[in-house]
């Protein structure tokens, strides 16, 4: 009998180990096999070993919404959209945006006994950061906004702050999650706007 095609299963896969990551659970090679109704083998075939699976799911977990997110703010700031970086600020910080803030948390933690998921954390912040990076240097540029402080301090703390935030309060209250957003923005808008004062 022939060899299921990858490209069928690969994903599907990937997506079984992203599902159990993202609820806190183990990843063992014998489950994903039992749920997509194949054996261990295939899983095996495809991915070399159960550790190489896990890595390719964190590196999904880990790069979702890294584009969206800095194209959207790049954006809002561009066109001065503050309604709109407010709204998405929300949305980072969001209850449903928690499972992967605690997914990079974990992440950081299983990086110390994985290289590959090791890099693959350095690789993921790093591009946010670089991404944070050149909007602060572009709107410094467009005279939008203005700064004596370090751009790779800003985005640094700009990329920590949701991810730190699921680990200091991974049940956080809405009023809370509210209050949190709103000083985000600020901060956010702080430094994009030049003409921006939180004490108006």
């Amino acid at each position: 009998m022939a060899r299921p095609p990858k490209e069928d299963w690969v994903p599907l896969m990937r997506q079984e180990a992203v599902k159990r990551l993202e609820a806190g659970r183990d990843v063992k090679v014998m489950d994903i096999a039992e749920v997509l109704g194949t054996s261990p083998a295939l899983v095996h075939f495809y991915f070399g070993d159960r550790q190489h699976l896990v890595d390719e799911a964190w590196r999904e977990i880990l790069w979702a919404f890294v584009d969206q997110d800095s194209e959207r703010v790049a954006e809002f700031a561009k066109e001065r959209d503050w309604n709109g970086v407010a709204e998405l600020v929300r949305d980072v910080l969001s209850e449903a945006r928690d499972a992967t803030h605690i997914a990079h948390v974990r992440a950081a933690g299983e990086g110390m006994a994985s290289d590959d998921l090791r890099a693959t954390l350095r690789e993921v912040h790093e591009s946010t950061i670089d991404r944070w990076k050149e909007l602060l240097r572009q709107s410094v540029a467009e005279g939008l906004a203005e700064t004596s402080l370090d751009l790779d301090a800003i985005a640094t703390l700009l990329v920590a702050v949701p991810i730190g935030l699921a680990a200091v309060d991974p049940d956080m209250e809405p009023a809370r999650r509210r209050a949190v957003a709103e000083v985000y923005t600020t901060m956010l808008r702080s430094l994009l706007d030049a003409d921006y004062s939180s004490h108006a």
